[in-house]
């Protein structure tokens, strides 16, 4: 069975993935959610973008979790 996507909205904070795909949800450093991205098993992905981790009056240093080898859903913070 295959679900399509719901990409997180202003109206909806909740998704629906196809199966075996995994979730990583980038959070910043107010733990806002900031972008979901998808990958399969062992899988990575990218990380957001520069304007999509912006947080006015502090400076990103790195993620909290490796973006490679993604074995299940997945939470990722900013450091800030």
């Amino acid at each position: 069975m295959h679900f399509a996507r719901c990409f997180v909205s202003e109206e909806c904070r909740c998704f629906v993935i196809a199966e075996g795909e995994i979730a990583v949800r980038f959070y910043n450093g107010n733990n806002e959610l900031i972008a979901i991205k998808y990958t399969s098993k062992g899988g990575s992905v990218d990380e957001p973008s520069e304007e999509e981790r912006f947080v006015p009056g502090f400076s990103f240093v790195r993620w909290d979790n490796d973006l490679t080898n993604i074995q299940k859903d997945t939470d990722v913070y900013g450091i800030y």
